[in-house]
């Protein structure tokens, strides 16, 4: 079986993503002492506190926009608000005024063994 990892790049960081996991992107005014519990806390007041969510599904990548004000956008096209689009390494991000950029980290092979 093979496991792909992303790596999502934006405001000049980069966050692993794990496959199964869902993490929630927003704007946390600070950052130290946010408790809003945002998984990928952008600093620019152009994203909402809650703005959308990036699905990670074992090899694929999904993402949906929680009615956030200012949008989230694949290749400059805004997404309609909870509906899921799929993402790929060449797709282009952008929620709000920020931009994104998606990365492959790397591809696993995963060996199963049954043990008798």
């Amino acid at each position: 079986m093979i496991e792909k990892k992303w790596t999502l790049d934006v405001e000049s960081n980069r966050y692993d993503l794990i496959p199964g996991k869902f993490y929630l992107i927003g704007y946390v005014k600070d950052v130290e002492n946010g408790e809003n519990h945002v998984d990928i806390r952008l600093k620019t007041q152009s994203v909402d506190a809650k703005h959308c969510i990036l699905d990670v599904s074992g090899d694929a990548l999904y993402i949906y926009d929680l009615h956030s004000k200012l949008g989230t956008f694949l290749n400059g096209k805004r997404l309609d608000s909870k509906l899921k689009q799929c993402i790929t390494v060449s797709t282009q991000l952008r929620f709000g005024e920020v931009e994104g950029q998606i990365y492959p980290k790397e591809t696993v092979k995963v060996r199963l063994y049954n043990y008798k």
